[in-house]
């Protein structure tokens, strides 16, 4: 799997495009190559300082993303589906690596549990609550070609 070396951004209409496409579901025959997929994008994200980040982000259209929860440890997802969500809504100012310098506050789910799987290709799930659930959505979102100013009021 080829990546951008940098984070795409909104600032060109090309990126844009991109990043407002669905992305294509990761094959078993690719599971192989999500290791190494994961190495780099987290080292992408923690270079930017950012909490998560999703492959389109960098130019694949995968549904991947990495995370860093509030736990610490790394957490990277192909193919994640929310299964469940919560009513309880929160609201949360976000930020996002391919659109610098703005914030948009959103009203999320408070709590999801979403079925993924891992970087060695193994099914998982998982209930993440508070800013960890709303950082889950707002990667997933980038998977389905959502932009967080889609939640601009």
């Amino acid at each position: 799997m080829i990546i951008s070396e940098d984070i795409l951004t909104t600032n060109s209409p090309n990126n844009l495009e991109f990043l407002s496409q669905v992305a294509e579901e990761v094959t078993p025959e690719e599971y192989g190559e999500l290791h190494k997929l994961e190495t780099t994008m987290l080292h992408m994200m923690e270079q930017e300082g950012g909490v998560g980040l999703a492959a389109p982000q960098v130019g694949l259209s995968k549904r991947v993303f990495i995370m860093q929860p509030t736990n610490g440890f790394t957490l990277f997802m192909a193919n994640p589906v929310i299964t469940k969500s919560s009513v309880m809504r929160m609201k949360f100012k976000e930020g996002c690596l391919s659109i610098p310098n703005k914030q948009v506050t959103t009203n999320r789910s408070r709590q999801v549990t979403i079925d993924y799987i891992d970087s060695f290709g193994k099914e998982q799930t998982i209930r993440l609550g508070g800013r960890d659930a709303i950082v889950a959505q707002h990667e997933i979102d980038h998977l389905d070609g959502i932009l967080m100013t889609k939640y601009k009021r």
